[in-house]
Parts: structure tokens; C-alpha cells; sequence
């Protein structure tokens, strides 16, 4: 399993991506049964108020790019900025933390919103910058180590929040001191994890370019604050936090997709030190082996994981539909825009003239994200308005949202491999795809079919779930029994798998 151009760089792609995938397997899990303490103990409104702080914090760290951006390339280069991309962060979260109370004061205007709650929040402001920066760092050179720092996150969430969610009933308040709690425990592991790459300087000159160059990396994160508008629309319209809740649990049910993105964890790293578009290729095939069957799985256990979670939201299992398959194309959307960008390198040396980087890929692949989730906020700022007029209830509201995110992701993604093709010599492997949705399809179908027939829902959670497992393996034994039965190429790559567990 070792990848070739190691004198280039010392990333092995294969291994450090299964690595990542199969710790990540874990952590998704334990990540569930934090949310599952979170739904069972807090009402709607407030879930939907953990929700809205999460978009609140995501869309502070507008600044954040602006170091992190150019940090992954230096890493990936072999050039030593990491204290200046530590500092960057540190300075770059003050100005954060102004925003995110802001954004706060304004969205407390809101019946169901509780300022002093949203206050209490802040301080996972600077947290996540510097946790941010910490994961730039060590995804760049060594990439299995976000999945150690994530499995630290998501492990420590559990009796954390089980103490103070669970018995303590503090609520939303538990729920935030144990996401402080556990970032500051996965800090302190990052620290030291890449503790070799703190052995360096901060660089004024480097953090001057970086200044200089501030209006790319900005724009190359407005994508990610223009998605997260998308809450705040929505409660400011029709006041009301209820549909949020409905899209927090589809999200954090999706999010089992979004994980297998960790297969390509290196592979932006590796393009900018070798340059060489196999690595690409091989990476759109070993996510798309993991990804549509975790894409299957999420939908045929949708019914019974929103049950698991809290009954009161199954009427709502259209919506991890919509969410999964969006999470699926966010997947297959980073291989393409990671590979564009790194590809790319007008940005060595900081020598290109401002022209030259709205020519770039730097630039264009990024036009491509604000643009269309420009036309997704708009077109939800319609539906919601509508919605408003016409006396729409919350789960048909929910539901149009989620049509808009797939339909514009579905756009973005078919953009992303038209630049591929037109810019590189790529290859699609449909064959490879087709195969492994055949097979995917299958394993719904027949676990599909003994759920409803057999699975009885239990109000007792400890009743439930215990019957669910061997419904779960039973996937999983069934696709992968049936990929290492048809496909020769799986059935080496699993081989390669358990002799690198061996060793």
C-alpha cells in the first residue's frame, strides 16, 4: 500500500486515508450517541437552539481562511509556518468573536432565541480557530491524525455529556460546556501530535503575503458563510426555530456519509508536492467503494435512526433523504475542487500579480462555490417568504430546502468535473460506479424488506436498539460480501488492508 513519488512527499494516500475512514467509523458512532443523549434530553426548541449555534460559529470563522488557506500549502511544500499560522489564529479570533456577537444579538430578536445561551457560546470561537489552524497542520503532513484528534473529540463528548446533559439536566448550557470541554482535550492531543512542527518561528514576512493576499483565501471561505446563512434565513423569516431541529437531526444523520471524505484526506497534500492526477483517480475510486454504500445505509436506517434519536422526528425521514445525498455530493465535490486547487501553482513564492490569481484555479474553483450557494440562499429566502404567504407547515418548508441544496449541489458538482476534464487528462471509472451501486441497491432492498417485516418499534431505547444491530451487520456483510465476490480490485485492496492491520 505504499504510494508512489515518496521522495516527493511522504503521505501514503491509500493508508492514510483507510486509516482515517476506519477510525472515523468509530468516532461517527460515538458522535451519534452524543447527539442521542442531546435529542432524548432537550425539546425541540432547544435542540434547535444547539443547531443554530453550531451555524453561528461556523460562519464566524470567516477569518479563518485567510491563514489556513496558504498554510496547507506551505506544510504540503516542506516549508516550517506553523507558530505563524498558530499566531494568525489567535489574532484572527479576536475579530471572530465580534462577529459571532453580533450575529447573536441580532438572531436574540427572535422569540424562540435566548441571548444569554448564545453568550455562553462564544467562547467556541477562538477554540475551533485554533483547533482549525491545528488540523491544517497536521492533515498536511500527517493526515490519519485529524481522525485521532476527531475520535478524542467525539469519545471525550460521551461521559461528558452524559454527566452534564443526562443527570445534571443542564441542558443546552451541558451541551456546550461538554463541546469546550472535549475541544480543549483535542487541542491538547494536537499540541502534542505535531509538537516536531512547533519547533519553528513566526514569520512576519510570511504573515505580511498572507495579509497582502487576504481577499482570496476570504473569498475562497464566502462559500461556507453564505451556506450557513441558510438558519439564520430561515428563523428570521418565519420566526421560528422548530424546522432547524428537523435539519440539525438530518445533518448529524448524514454526516455518516460526509465521513467517508476521509478517504482523500491526504490527497490535496500529495497533489501539491507530486503533481500527478492518478492519485485523483485512485482516490474518486476508493471513496466511491465506501461512500454509496454508506449513502445506502444512512437511507434504509433513516426510519429507525430518527427513531433511535427521538421518535418525534420520523415524520421528518425525507429529510435525511434530501441531506444524505447532499452530504454524498459534498464528498465527491471535494475530491474535484481539492484536485483543481492543487494542481495549481500560480501561489509559489507569492510572486503572481493579482491578475494572474483571478485567472487561477485558486479563484475560479471558489467563483464556482459562491456562486451557486448564492442562488441557493436566494432561492431559499423565496421558499420561506412563500411559505410564510401560502400557510406552508414546517416539514413541507424543510422539505423544499432540502430539494434547493441538492438540485444546486447536483449543479456545483457537474461544474467541478467539467473543469476537471477541460484542464486535466481524467479518467471516470462508471463501470467501477455502477458496480458499486448495483451492489448498494441490493443490500437496501433485502435489509429494506426484513426491517419491515420483523423490526418492531420498541418505545424503550434499551429494548430497540439491541434489535437493530444485526440489521446493521447484515449490510454490511451483505455489500461487502457480495464487492469481494464480484470485484477482484476490492478484494486486493481488502487483502492489502488486513496485512497493513497485521503489521
Amino acid at each position: 500500500m505504499q504510494d508512489g513519488d515518496n521522495q516527493m512527499s511522504n503521505i501514503r494516500l491509500t493508508y492514510s486515508g483507510l486509516v482515517s475512514f476506519l477510525i472515523l467509523l468509530v468516532s461517527m458512532f460515538t458522535g451519534l450517541a452524543f447527539t442521542l443523549i442531546v435529542t432524548r434530553r432537550l425539546d425541540q426548541t432547544h435542540f434547535a437552539m444547539w443547531s443554530l449555534i453550531g451555524g453561528i460559529v461556523a460562519y464566524s470563522m470567516i477569518f479563518s481562511p485567510i491563514s489556513n488557506y496558504w498554510l496547507s500549502r506551505h506544510i504540503a511544500r516542506g516549508e516550517g509556518e506553523s507558530i505563524t499560522g498558530i499566531a494568525s489564529a489567535i489574532i484572527f479570533s479576536i475579530g471572530a468573536i465580534g462577529v459571532y456577537l453580533v450575529a447573536a444579538l441580532f438572531l436574540s430578536n427572535s422569540e424562540d432565541v435566548d441571548f444569554q445561551i448564545l453568550f455562553f457560546a462564544v467562547m467556541l470561537v477562538p477554540l475551533t480557530y485554533i483547533v482549525s489552524t491545528f488540523t491544517t497542520i497536521t492533515s498536511s503532513y500527517k493526515p490519519q491524525g485529524t481522525s485521532y484528534g476527531m475520535l478524542i473529540f467525539e469519545i471525550t463528548k460521551i461521559p461528558i455529556g452524559f454527566l452534564l446533559v443526562y443527570v445534571a439536566d443542564l441542558g443546552v448550557i451541558g451541551a456546550i460546556t461538554t463541546a469546550i470541554t472535549s475541544t480543549i482535550i483535542q487541542l491538547v492531543f494536537y499540541v502534542i501530535y505535531t509538537r516536531e512542527k512547533l519547533r519553528q518561528s513566526f514569520h512576519y514576512g510570511v504573515f505580511k503575503n498572507w495579509l497582502k493576499l487576504s481577499w482570496l483565501p476570504v473569498f475562497a471561505g464566502l462559500h461556507d458563510r453564505i451556506i450557513n446563512l441558510d438558519s439564520t434565513i430561515f428563523t428570521l423569516i418565519t420566526g421560528s426555530v422548530v424546522g432547524i431541529a428537523y435539519i440539525g437531526i438530518a445533518k448529524s444523520m448524514a454526516n455518516l456519509v460526509s465521513h467517508t471524505n476521509s478517504i482523500s484526506v491526504g490527497l490535496a497534500s500529495k497533489l501539491i508536492a507530486t503533481q500527478n492526477i492518478q492519485h485523483t483517480e485512485l482516490m474518486v475510486d476508493r471513496t466511491l467503494l465506501f461512500a454509496i454504500p454508506m449513502l445506502g445505509f444512512v437511507i434504509t436506517f433513516a426510519k429507525p435512526g430518527l427513531w433511535i434519536l427521538n421518535p418525534i422526528y420520523v415524520d421528518g425521514i425525507f429529510v435525511v433523504y434530501l441531506w444524505s445525498l447532499t452530504h454524498f455530493i459534498w464528498v465527491i465535490q471535494g475530491i474535484f475542487k481539492g484536485t483543481l486547487e492543487s494542481l495549481e501553482k500560480m501561489d509559489i513564492g507569492f510572486k503572481a500579480k493579482t491578475k494572474d490569481y483571478l485567472k487561477s484555479r485558486l479563484f475560479t474553483v471558489r467563483l464556482v462555490y459562491a456562486i451557486g450557494y448564492s442562488f441557493y440562499i436566494g432561492s431559499l429566502i423565496l421558499i420561506f417568504i412563500i411559505s410564510a404567504d401560502f400557510g406552508f407547515n414546517t416539514l413541507e418548508i424543510v422539505f423544499w430546502w432540502g430539494m434547493v441544496s441538492v438540485i444546486v449541489n447536483i449543479a456545483i458538482l457537474i461544474t467541478f468535473m467539467i473543469m476537471t476534464v477541460r484542464h486535466i487528462s481524467f479518467k471516470f471509472q462508471i463501470n467501477k460506479m455502477l458496480k458499486y451501486t448495483t451492489l448498494t441497491v441490493i443490500s437496501c432492498l433485502i435489509t429494506h424488506f426484513l426491517l419491515s417485516q420483523y423490526l418492531e418499534y420498541e418505545k424503550s431505547i434499551f429494548d430497540f436498539g439491541p434489535n437493530l444491530i444485526p440489521y446493521m451487520f447484515l449490510f454490511i456483510g451483505l455489500y461487502f460480501g457480495l464487492i469481494m465476490v464480484w470485484d477482484k480490485e476490492s478484494r486486493n485492496l481488502f487483502q492489502q488492508i488486513l496485512q497493513e492491520l497485521k503489521k
